[in-house]
């Protein structure tokens, strides 16, 4: 008689049921050290005495937005702006890579930096990019 092996049979699929569990279980447990909780360390100063801070220091990005805001509402045609300040304020190592963090736009990496940028999935070629209006 021949054996189909298309046909599972019960001590297979118990068989493919228990290899699952314990794939499941161990992921779980090698999961385990990583969302260990850690203990904060104790204040400096004793309960119930106040610290006086000397200054405090709120920074935001609003004017930056509505400075860019009002760039677009001056061009004639569909742009994006990246003012001076938010490159400053960004953690970008290049130009390209502060320019990523505008919306739909990404760049192609070589050497590990930003070489070309596209926009919305386009080709570099089909995008310009300006500095100071030039």
């Amino acid at each position: 008689m021949l054996h189909d092996r298309r046909t599972a049979s019960p001590r297979g699929l118990r068989r493919t049921a228990l290899h699952s569990a314990l794939f499941y279980a161990l992921c779980a447990t090698a999961a385990l050290p990583l969302a260990h909780a850690q203990d904060a360390d104790a204040p400096a100063s004793p309960p119930g005495q106040a610290t006086t801070l000397d200054q405090v220091q709120v920074t935001g990005i609003r004017g930056t937005i509505q400075t860019s805001i009002d760039k677009k509402r001056e061009e004639t045609v569909v742009s994006d702006v990246l003012a001076a300040d938010d490159i400053g304020d960004l953690p970008a190592l290049s130009i390209g890579e502060a320019i990523e963090t505008i919306t739909g736009a990404s760049t192609h990496r070589e050497k590990g930096g930003a070489s070309e940028i596209s926009i919305r999935g386009l080709g570099p070629f089909l995008g310009s990019s300006t500095f100071n209006g030039r």
